[in-house]
């Protein structure tokens, strides 16, 4: 008869390497709630598009995020409390911020600010950070350390996003708070120029983020109706590169979230915010005019 002891021996050395990656999680978890704040150069692609930007975040609220092109800013985002500044070629716009504008300005922010949301699984240097709500993405997290090297965001098998951390600095000693505060207050920054609005014949003005996962999933639905409604012209206004006449029209119609539409007809005006209301409304509009 075989000697049991091998088989148990095994199996005691595979639980203890099981409770150890449950330890290895569990100890990660800890160390990333108790990050109050962060300062990071990433590499972000988001589409076909790649930019590199500087962050500043501080919990639970404020955060910068300056996208840069060598040594110039092209854009940049602040977030204080509830508000969202926008700035674009020295000119600010205001928006009002969610929870979600902060967490959509980077993943690991998001992973930060919802930590609780998320189950750990890791294998070696990769860590899979599952939503216990499966409408929400998932996080690939390329470790080095403990910091994230690399974040991919994965939703219903498309990827969203791709981060690359080039430098990250946690807890940070330094007043950052101050640097945010003082961004927004910079005397360098200008009020949005004055545009004239002209609109001939329906035209649709869709306001959205490439940061804002609501705008990703109707930017489908938004598509669609430039092909069946070859009559009405649509404008697509991305908030943080906006042509002069969107700029007009957001700032005129109090745009302040994302999505948003502002619809122009002929003897009419409609602004419609949020996913929901713009799938179940637009396309009624669109049909009577």
């Amino acid at each position: 008869m075989k000697s049991k002891f091998p088989i148990l021996i095994i199996l005691v050395i595979l639980s203890i390497m099981v409770l150890g990656c449950i330890s290895n999680v569990q100890n990660l978890k800890q160390k990333w709630s108790k990050i109050h704040s962060l300062e990071a150069l990433a590499i972000y692609k988001i589409g076909n598009k790649t930019y590199t930007s500087k962050i500043l975040f501080i919990k639970p609220n404020k955060v910068l995020k300056e996208d840069i092109n060598g040594k110039n800013i092209t854009n940049a985002i602040v977030i204080i409390n509830n508000t969202e500044y926008i700035v674009n070629n020295g000119e600010k716009f205001t928006l009002n911020a969610t929870k979600d504008d902060i967490s959509a300005v980077d993943p690991f922010i998001t992973i930060l600010d919802n930590i609780n949301i998320f189950r750990f699984v890791r294998s070696r240097n990769n860590l899979t950070l599952i939503p216990k709500n499966p409408e929400l993405p998932e996080y690939i997290v390329k470790l080095n350390g403990d910091l994230p090297k690399k974040i991919t965001v994965i939703q219903q098998n498309q990827t969203l996003a791709v981060v690359n951390y080039v430098k990250m600095k946690l807890n940070i000693n330094k007043n950052i708070n101050a640097s945010i505060v003082d961004y927004i207050t910079s005397t360098q920054l200008k009020p949005a120029q004055k545009y004239t609005i002209t609109v001939n014949g329906t035209t649709v003005f869709f306001y959205y983020s490439p940061l804002c996962p609501h705008c990703e999933a109707i930017m489908p639905f938004m598509k669609n109706l430039t092909r069946e409604y070859k009559s009405v012209k649509f404008d697509f206004c991305n908030v943080y590169n906006c042509s002069g006449e969107c700029r007009q029209v957001m700032k005129k119609y109090n745009v302040m979230f994302v999505p948003t539409v502002v619809v122009f007809e002929k003897n009419n005006t409609t602004v419609i915010v949020g996913s929901r209301d713009i799938k179940n409304k637009l396309k009624v509009i669109l049909n009577e005019t």
